[in-house]
């Protein structure tokens, strides 16, 4: 449940509590650092390192470790994705302005 855009909520930060106000975009300003904070005490370790170890990565260290790992795979992954993608989006537009495709095949495009 996200707080209203006036209600102060406490974070967490260095072993302190705080209390910060929510800006009016709904963000608390901390970003990324406090939904990790809520994320990390809602997960245990063993379900971290379960999805660690389903993609094949190291599967020891701390819950912000494993967290930490896990977004480097996802960002890791999804960067391979889209220049696959770009790639192939060069490849029909090319194939598009030959009329052939990378085997040498007549296009249906021309």
């Amino acid at each position: 449940r996200r707080s209203s855009p006036t209600t102060p909520r406490a974070s967490v930060s260095d072993d302190r509590t705080t209390t910060d106000a929510v800006d009016g975009d709904g963000s608390d300003g901390d970003g990324d650092y406090s939904d990790d904070v809520v994320l990390l005490k809602s997960v245990t370790k063993s379900y971290l390192q379960g999805l660690c170890r389903n993609l094949n990565l190291k599967v020891a260290g701390t819950k912000p470790e494993l967290l930490d790992r896990l977004r480097s795979h996802a960002s890791e992954t999804v960067r391979i994705e889209r220049e696959r993608r770009a790639k192939e989006r060069t490849e029909r537009s090319e194939e598009i302005a030959t009329g052939f495709d990378a085997g040498g095949e007549v296009t249906k495009h021309k």
